[in-house]
């Protein structure tokens, strides 16, 4: 799969998930007001902006222990010892490091959906306060 089209994918599920939050927001609340409007557009962008901020701590390697932990205690269950993946934590960090160097993520592609509905929830919010609504 080319660049382009991971790009392109990456935005088409990033925008998906905005919209299929605010529908399933709003109408699972029936609340089709100002306020409603204000709450699905704030609940799904904020959900989506903080798994784009694990998927960063991800890729920054925050969790790299615990992943080579769980993969340690599935080693440990194998016939094989020898069939390990990883000779130890330092193996695997340097491994995990090198296929984070060879594919870079957009995202750029992953926030500005929820962005610009969160940018929606404040201008929602402004107008709610100001009309007094």
């Amino acid at each position: 799969m080319t660049y382009k089209v991971k790009l392109l994918l990456t935005w088409l599920v990033s925008s998906l998930f905005c919209v299929v939050g605010f529908v399933g927001v709003l109408f699972g609340y029936g609340n089709y007001t100002l306020s409603g409007f204000s709450n699905a557009c704030f609940i799904p962008s904020f959900v989506f902006l903080c798994i784009v901020g694990l998927i960063f701590c991800s890729r920054c390697g925050a969790f790299d222990t615990f992943s080579y932990g769980f993969i340690a205690v599935g080693d440990s269950f194998s016939k094989d010892p020898t069939s390990r993946k990883y000779k130890d934590m330092h193996d695997y960090k340097e491994q995990k490091t090198q296929k984070r160097k060879n594919s870079k993520p957009s995202y750029l592609a992953l926030l500005i959906p929820p962005v610009l509905m969160f940018i929606a929830f404040i201008v929602l919010t402004i107008i709610i306060n100001v009309i007094g609504y």
